[in-house]
């Protein structure tokens, strides 16, 4: 899993870097008066033939849902189609859905072009964009029929019967989503914090992406982590799988990136031939006095996939012996393709439990046995795990689902 995250970049939560907000330094909440805003769409296709501005103050009277996303953004593509469901079961007489997103119109086109989502319209509008406080996307706004702020959450969390009920003037309760970055007490965005030989800073803006590596020089041995959520950062420097998170033992990883969504960097300094195992060792020591939470490993029933090799019409790709040892492990994203070169079963089921897990919260177990390096490329629309697994089984891969006990990582504040 290790080797797999260099240079992989797995985005399920983003911190952005903001302007000042127009309303001021607190934004927009839960409980505001939307009034005197703007938003500019554009065309799109046979829907929207032309840019549209619309006009929140014309829309009381009906839902409006303004959501938050990105084109790299990989749960929100799936929220897309299900906000545009909601959309059309609902009727635009009742509903106006707006789906904001901070890029070009071209990006934004090609990555909706297949998806069903022509009854949402579509935006680039950066000054709605700074109305609203967040650090991550998916990001959702409810507003009722009077032009007030009924929510901010998960587009997850809306549903057609929660809204044909605010269109009845009904109150509904939707589950907060809560942004604000939890460090009791450490200012670790301003400042480095020095713990035994372990610096802990925020989130690194020269490197592109979130990565582990490791590097040896004379001097000794660095161990970095660039650029990962409290929850991800938990799950590397233990060596868990995704999703592992569990909160008071009752949440899990589905659920745990509400609890911190800025980025931070964990740099690991050691003697040159300190092993790897140590450097771990001692960032888990590093987060455990930096953030106000303490981890320990436990037991839980989950519901996973395991995934098994069946070679019986199929057959993986493997990769020619490397002789000299230098030839990488590589993942490629781009689109709707995933390449791997030279990848393992364990980085693949990494990477599967990654994307699965940000889909349905399970974790996906290695039950393989296979001991070589093989190249793999998988292609889909949008990712679901009936694509998934129509895509591994061209490869003799399967995704057998099972209920076992998994070693979990338990979270506990302090």
């Amino acid at each position: 899993m290790r080797s797999l995250i260099t240079g992989l970049i797995l985005c399920f939560t983003v911190t952005f870097a903001f302007g000042q907000h127009i309303t001021g330094d607190r934004g927009l909440s839960i409980g505001d008066t939307v009034s005197q805003l703007k938003i500019a769409t554009f065309a799109l296709g046979p829907k929207t033939q032309q840019d549209l501005t619309i006009d929140l103050d014309s829309l009381k009277g009906k839902v409006t849902i303004i959501d938050f996303w990105a084109t790299w953004c990989q749960p929100c593509l799936p929220s897309l189609i299900r906000l545009n469901q909601i959309q059309k079961e609902v009727g635009p007489d009742k509903l106006i859905t707006v789906a904001i997103a901070p890029e070009s119109k071209q990006d934004i086109r090609r990555a909706i072009q297949h998806l069903d989502a022509s009854d949402i319209y579509f935006s680039n509008d950066g000054m709605i964009w700074n109305q609203f406080m967040f650090y991550s996307v998916p990001h959702t706004v409810v507003i009722d029929k009077n032009g007030i702020i009924e929510a901010i959450t998960y587009p997850g969390a809306i549903n057609t019967a929660l809204i044909r009920k605010m269109v009845n003037g009904e109150k509904v309760s939707f589950p907060l989503k809560n942004d604000s970055p939890e460090v009791a007490g450490n200012d670790l965005t301003k400042d480095n914090k020095d713990l035994l030989n372990v610096s802990v800073s925020g989130y690194d803006s020269s490197s592109r992406g979130t990565k582990i590596y490791k590097q040896s020089s004379f001097e000794g041995t660095i161990l970095k982590f660039i650029n990962f959520t409290l929850p991800s950062l938990y799950r590397e420097v233990y060596g868990m799988p995704a999703p592992t998170w569990v909160i008071d033992q009752t949440k899990d990883s589905a659920d745990a990136g509400n609890t911190a969504q800025k980025k931070y960097c964990v740099t690991v300094r050691l003697p040159r031939d300190s092993s790897e195992d140590e450097a771990f060792r001692l960032a888990q020591t590093a987060v455990n006095l930096s953030f106000p939470y303490t981890a320990t490993r436990v037991k839980r029933i989950k519901k996973v996939y395991n995934l098994v090799y069946w070679p019986k019409e199929h057959h993986l790709n493997f990769a020619p012996s490397d002789t000299t040892g230098h030839a990488e492990s590589t993942f490629t994203t781009y689109g709707s393709n995933l390449i791997g070169k030279r990848i393992s079963a364990d980085n693949l089921m990494a990477y599967l439990s990654n994307e699965i897990g940000s889909m349905e919260g399970r974790i996906v177990l290695n039950k393989t046995h296979l001991n070589r390096k093989f190249d793999i490329t998988l292609k889909w629309e949008y990712a679901d795990s009936t694509s998934i697994k129509r895509e591994l089984k061209k490869y003799g891969l399967y995704l057998v689902e099972s209920e076992e006990p998994v070693d979990m990582l338990l979270i506990k504040k302090d």
